[in-house]
């Protein structure tokens, strides 16, 4: 199995449950199967800061529970790699506060909705803002066709100060996210911007950047965040 941890760093995490031993300084967002990779798991953790990450991560790594169950958990991994470290792209732009409890332990299954992470990887030689290019452009043209938009996040460059988990380095991303009822509501959303002539002319300037990367992302019975428990912005 492959995994994409998009670490979060965002004050919006403060004062949450605790899960899975990673104890109050870190949130998990959420946890999804990737409906395009059946071996790729993709969850989303949320921390206030650097040094709150790195004090919850060394004692979910140097905790009972890791030490009970890592031998069963990296047999089933083949790359714990695929990490993303990243920041809300302007104040209020992160997710919102799901605070909805957990399911029981025993939930099982597939949750509710789709979620869509899209991967802009930007080139730093490219002028311009890509922030105000997505909110002036192409955000209004894409919820015009029935999309949201979530949460918008940027590389956050700051050193890894956990070395023990590795994180992708050098990259330089656009990151945002939405929800659809399920998957024929997103493929709508994507008939309508195909015949829409505004969106065929961004996505001409979309190509001076690299191809996005989607995510279509199916929650899991025990993911917080489902395609239901948050406000469209």
């Amino acid at each position: 199995m492959t995994g994409l941890f998009m670490n979060v760093l965002s004050h919006v995490s403060k004062g949450t449950l605790a899960f899975a031993g990673f104890g109050l300084a870190a949130r998990i967002i959420g946890t999804f199967r990737d409906l395009d990779n059946p071996d790729r798991f993709v969850w989303l953790r949320s921390f206030p800061d650097m040094p709150a990450r790195a004090g919850a991560l060394n004692r979910f790594y140097q905790g009972a529970i890791w030490r009970a169950h890592r031998a069963v958990a990296n047999a089933t991994m083949v790359d714990a790699a695929n990490v993303l470290l990243l920041r809300a792209a302007r104040p209020g732009a992160g997710f919102e506060v799901v605070n909805a409890p957990l399911p029981p332990r025993e939930a099982a299954g597939a949750g509710r909705g789709v979620i869509e992470a899209s991967i802009v990887y930007l080139r730093r030689s490219i002028p311009g803002n890509f922030l105000d290019f997505f909110e002036n452009e192409l955000e209004p043209q894409w919820r015009s066709a029935g999309g949201s938009v979530l949460a918008k996040f940027v590389t956050d460059h700051r050193a890894n100060d956990f070395s023990a988990l590795p994180i992708r380095e050098g990259e330089e991303v656009f990151v945002w996210f939405s929800q659809f009822a399920d998957q024929a509501a997103l493929g709508k959303q994507r008939r309508v911007l195909a015949e829409s002539d505004d969106w065929r002319t961004l996505s001409a300037a979309l190509r001076t950047y690299q191809p996005i990367e989607t995510l279509r992302l199916q929650p899991t019975a025990r993911s917080r965040l489902q395609a239901v428990t948050t406000r469209q912005k």
